[in-house]
């Protein structure tokens, strides 16, 4: 995927002997980031099969199929500060850290780490001394709205892919000649035609907080299939997934290979700000972004023919820190109405429809 973005001003530090050394994709958040980081990681070893890459990641990556996918070595750590009420444990966070020293010391001391997203936790994973030689993005670079960062660089797929170019630049390998890599694509992708009623909805997202009420999805999908369009829900929870089925929708569960495929037949993709949403976008498939306290000018996925919608009442909040996410979230997202959402999905799937 070539990037149409413009290289943001990323504060970044570069670490010495960069030739010498193997690369370390660092990415510890939820399934998405690490879906990301798999095709920033399944890239640099394409285009660097001198080097040797790795992944160091949290035990969440374990449900992803990424063996299928990529030989890729994977070094898998304990991160207990992705569950809720992780900072009343603060022995449990101790104790990870402490584990996470023991499997960086069995990497090669010399490696390089590549931080597609790193924030508080990686600085206390990573020795100092390490640390300071990592190619990053730090995650105040987002938070911040753009003072060191272009919001139209935050696309979690462009964000990986200008750090793959830094790491290019820094090789002395023309940056134009790096490009990511999708491991989660089977080679059949694009092959088969795409149905132009086959409308997904992803209602889940990595926080409850950013979900819009499942009885509302249901009556979002009861409109599309009056109005003729062919509606698949995609789904990884078993209690939404009962439900769904239980009111005789049509409900899709498997791995992201194969997701990626359906995505491919598929004439739009309807998602609340989630990793769905922005795979859709990155392989190309059109997006409505359903947002709530988030800023959709920074965390929208950017792409053609991608569209957003947002309660009124979310337009006053400024900050998109996870605190803010987690108390105000669900009020916001209760506050966008199906009525909107509903008249917003039909006229844009008629735009969409008309540039086939």
């Amino acid at each position: 995927m070539g990037s149409s973005y413009d290289d943001p001003c990323i504060m970044i530090e570069i670490a010495p002997r960069l030739n010498m050394a193997p690369l370390v994709v660092v990415e510890l958040y939820r399934l998405g980031d690490i879906v990301y980081s798999w095709s920033l990681a399944d890239a640099l070893s394409k285009q660097f099969p001198e080097r040797a890459v790795s992944i160091l990641c949290s035990e969440i990556a374990t449900a992803l199929p990424i063996s299928k996918v990529s030989k890729i070595p994977v070094h898998y750590i304990d991160a207990p500060w992705l569950n809720k009420g992780w900072v009343w444990k603060p022995l449990a966070i101790a104790k990870a850290v402490k584990a996470s020293s023991v499997i960086l010391r069995k990497i090669d001391d010399n490696a390089i780490y590549v931080c597609p997203r790193a924030g508080f936790i990686e600085r206390l994973i990573l020795p100092k001394a390490k640390f300071r030689g990592c190619i990053r993005i730090d995650t105040r670079e987002v938070s911040f709205r753009g003072k060191w960062m272009d919001l139209s660089a935050t696309h979690p797929f462009a964000v990986r892919e200008q750090l793959f170019r830094q790491v290019g630049w820094k090789m002395d390998v023309d940056s134009s000649d790096c490009r990511m890599t999708w491991p989660f694509l089977n080679k059949t992708f694009g092959l088969e035609p795409v149905d132009p009623n086959l409308v997904l909805i992803c209602p889940e997202a990595g926080s409850h907080a950013r979900e819009w009420p499942i009885e509302r999805w249901l009556k979002l999908a009861e409109f599309l299939l009056k109005i003729g369009r062919k509606v698949v829900f995609i789904t990884t929870k078993g209690l939404i997934h009962h439900k769904l089925t239980a009111h005789g929708f049509n409900v899709w569960q498997g791995t992201i290979e194969e997701l990626g495929l359906l995505m491919g037949r598929a004439r739009a993709v309807v998602a609340v700000d989630s990793f769905a949403g922005h795979f859709a976008s990155a392989i190309g498939v059109p997006v409505l972004t359903l947002f709530g306290p988030q800023d959709p000018l920074t965390w929208k996925p950017h792409g053609k023919n991608n569209e957003y919608i947002q309660a009124r009442e979310a337009s006053r909040w400024k900050y998109d820190s996870r605190r803010t996410i987690e108390a105000v979230g669900p009020k916001l997202m209760d506050a966008l109405s199906f009525e909107a959402v509903c008249t917003k999905c039909e006229s844009w799937l008629e735009k969409n429809l008309t540039k086939l």
